[in-house]
């Protein structure tokens, strides 16, 4: 790696101190300078993740003590949400930072209800892919087994407040998800509704 001659360690206690766009642009210079950024893992990473106002510790709320397997990836989650679940936001791709959390694909909207896409939510959720939003239109919707949220995905009822009720236990797997407008009433084969494990940080509903 051409870097002055510098030791790795000393360049790492260098680009500790930089902010994420900085970071960004330097994991662009090369791949050596990619690898360089991505073993800041425990330190800059660690900063950032922990550092933002808008994040809980990525395994808040059973093991808050317990570290991550990557704080970069954690951060990433947070960042990747913040931007996708608001809807002004600027275009993720033309970021610059936004190489290290590069995603292929648009995300899409999934319509559930009478005369629409899906007749219940499981069934979107099987074929919903990374930071979809899946839309219930009004009605009651009583899932028959547990719903298991294996990606990130946005849940938003249709219309107003009261208008969309989901009667389900929903165990979540996936790093984050948004749920919206929608009333929730335990399903009649679980006394729990909702249900947090490990490695789980949902973001703001």
């Amino acid at each position: 790696m051409e870097a002055g001659g510098l030791p790795l360690e000393l360049w790492r206690m260098i680009l500790a101190y930089l902010h994420l766009p900085d970071l960004g642009r330097c994991s662009l210079v090369c791949r050596a300078w990619y690898e360089l950024i991505l073993s800041l893992d425990s330190t800059r990473w660690r900063q950032l993740c922990l550092g933002c106002t808008k994040c809980r510790h990525p395994n808040w709320p059973n093991q808050p003590d317990v570290e991550p397997e990557s704080w970069r990836e954690a951060f990433k989650q947070h960042y990747l949400a913040s931007k996708t679940w608001t809807k002004n936001a600027l275009d993720l791709e033309s970021s610059v930072c936004f190489s290290l959390f590069r995603r292929r694909r648009e995300r899409r909207t999934l319509s559930v209800g009478p005369g629409h896409e899906f007749d219940s939510l499981g069934s979107a959720l099987a074929m919903a892919s990374l930071y979809d939003r899946i839309v219930l239109f009004p009605g009651v919707y009583e899932e028959q087994g547990e719903i298991i949220l294996k990606v990130p995905v946005e849940i938003v009822g249709h219309g107003k407040l009261g208008e969309v009720a989901l009667l389900a236990s929903i165990d979540q797997h996936c790093s984050t998800t948004r749920l919206c407008n929608l009333v929730f009433m335990p399903a009649w084969f679980s006394p729990f509704m909702y249900k947090v494990g490990v490695h789980i940080n949902r973001w703001p509903f």
